[in-house]
């Protein structure tokens, strides 16, 4: 009994069918609607990258950095003026800023804010506008070292003086095949809002631009406009790459360096941007999911029932049958098992309405057989017990003489008699007893004996 009350407080098949199917179809919609959410997270993640790199050696490979200016400096220094005061002869400053001039003038511009003329033994020819600060100096002494050592051009890294920034670009004055000394021009990068707008018009308003240095130099917004850094730059060029920044930020950044410069291009674009369309699909598939969910959830129920009915009323008919309601009967319905189910069952109740007919019958015949017999043991019993008390009145006359005398052998076949009469009448009794037990009639006298 304990099982089966367990078992009846259990979940029916009706809710167990809907659970099932719905936490089949849960399963199916969130493996595919995760597998879908990576691989087009995925995607996104390698088109932005992708095109991140791309416009970063795009715009890198698209800057002259100056090159024409470094061709004018590089005709400077071919002049035998400077070359020569480069090497150590004395210098006439007149004659060597209009040399200057006469070739600047071939490029004219208003970046150009300082130039040095120095020598190989690290002494200064002559020149304007001295570097003005500590990191001014240090950034020519860095330029001008590199230029006489390896006899090319060098740039310097960008650096900001009062909201401006600056680089130096040095040439090596060539003599006799060696570097006899450096001409160095200083230039400030132009500030010019209207180019900021250009590059986020090609690269988006969600991807930020900006200019640095390899080794350190300062951020440098596209439009010339000092910006503070934010971030270390990648140990490797031209992929990109995903970082935190110093606000917390995850940015994926690409770098593109500019040739034969220590500039470079950083682009950088937060991952939240990146990630805005997988999580748009995400939240429409989510939405859809859950409508998916909840009509595959309303039909399993529906498709529970409906399996479930038939069984639900075989179970409540096989109660009733238990309960002896012989004539219930289940429609024959649901699915050719469940039918055959139910068409067995009818028949089963049908089978065993008759044999309990039957044998309600036959009980019937035999109670009223038990009680004819009964009627004929009490009235045979009556019946016989007054010959027998007769006879056992005639003996006792016999034996006392009353008729006349008796011999002893007249005497022991009288007791015979009597001994015979009492055993009938003791037989009697008992099937009298038998017969008031069958009916239920019998009195019992329930007393304590001695063992």
């Amino acid at each position: 009994m304990p099982l089966v009350a367990n078992r009846a407080q259990g979940l029916s098949l009706e809710r167990k069918l809907a659970l099932l199917i719905s936490g089949l179809l849960a399963a199916v919609i969130v493996i595919f609607g995760v597998a879908a959410w990576q691989q087009m997270r995925e995607a996104s993640v390698d088109r932005a990258t992708e095109r991140l790199a791309r416009v970063a050696q795009q715009l890198a490979a698209g800057s002259d950095a100056g090159r024409a200016r470094a061709a004018v400096l590089r005709g400077v220094a071919a002049t035998p003026e400077v070359i020569r005061v480069a090497a150590g002869a004395a210098a006439d400053s007149a004659s060597l800023a209009a040399s200057y001039d006469e070739i600047a003038a071939s490029t004219p511009d208003s970046t150009m804010s300082a130039w040095e003329l120095w020598g190989a033994d690290e002494q200064r020819r002559a020149g304007f506008g001295a570097p003005t600060s500590e990191r001014d100096a240090v950034a020519l002494a860095k330029v001008r070292a590199e230029a006489i050592r390896t006899a090319t051009t060098q740039r310097s890294q960008l650096y900001t003086l009062r909201d401006t920034v600056y680089y130096w670009t040095a040439v090596p004055v060539m003599a006799d095949g060696r570097a006899a000394g450096v001409l160095a021009e200083r230039r400030r990068l132009n500030q010019s809002p209207r180019a900021g707008e250009v590059v986020r018009g090609i690269v988006g308003d969600e991807v930020d631009v900006h200019l640095s240095s390899v080794g350190g130099g300062e951020w440098v917004e596209v439009g010339g406009t000092p910006a503070a850094s934010q971030f270390a730059l990648p140990d490797t060029l031209g992929g990109a790459v995903l970082l935190v920044d110093r606000a917390g930020v995850r940015k994926y950044a690409a770098v593109g360096a500019i040739a034969a410069t220590p500039w470079v291009f950083v682009l950088s674009q937060p991952e939240s941007a990146v990630l805005r369309r997988p999580m748009e699909f995400l939240r429409r598939l989510l939405a859809i999911g859950a409508f998916l969910l909840l009509a595959g959830a309303a039909a399993a129920w529906a498709l529970g029932r409906h399996v479930a009915r038939p069984l639900r009323d075989l179970t409540s008919a096989a109660e009733s049958l238990a309960k002896g309601d012989y004539a219930r009967r289940v429609d024959i319905a649901g699915g050719a098992e469940v039918a055959r189910l139910s068409a067995t069952f009818n028949s089963m109740a049908g089978a065993i309405g008759d044999a309990h007919r039957e044998l309600a019958t036959r009980n019937d015949a035999l109670h009223e057989a038990n009680e004819a017999k009964s009627r004929f043991l009490a009235m045979m019993s009556h019946e016989l017990r007054t010959p027998l008390n007769a006879i056992g009145g005639y003996t006792d006359i016999l034996e006392l003489g009353l008729r006349g005398p008796v011999t002893p052998a007249q005497v022991d076949d009288l007791k015979r008699i009597r001994r015979s009469r009492d055993h009938l009448l003791s037989i009697i009794s008992d099937i009298l007893g038998f017969s008031r037990a069958d009916a239920g009639h019998l009195t019992l006298n329930i007393r304590a004996v001695p063992v």
